[in-house]
């Protein structure tokens, strides 16, 4: 997740980036689209300087739950059903 303060439409944007994906939504920021009991845009975007990782906990239709991870700085596990991908796991941690 990545601080995206020059977001024209929310100064407290945060971009959400999967690698290799690349860039697949933001963090939601109105109180009709937060899920309930979890943390909207503004709510974590003091918690850290410019980007965190995160952990995908759940998926519901185009709702992801991500738990917040300081200190993680990358982990990968792709898994299909349906497509064939290669499975790909790297974790890395902050000095």
């Amino acid at each position: 997740m990545i601080k995206e303060p020059d977001n024209s439409h929310d100064h407290e944007a945060i971009k959400v980036d999967i690698v290799p994906l690349g860039k697949i939504g933001y963090v939601a920021n109105s109180p009709h689209t937060v899920p309930r009991g979890c943390r909207s845009a503004g709510r974590i975007y003091d918690t850290f300087e410019h980007h965190i990782c995160g952990c995908v906990r759940f998926v519901m239709k185009d709702t992801a739950i991500v738990e917040l991870v300081p200190g993680l700085e990358e982990l990968y596990i792709i898994k299909s059903y349906k497509r064939q991908f290669i499975f790909t796991l790297y974790i890395g941690r902050k000095n």
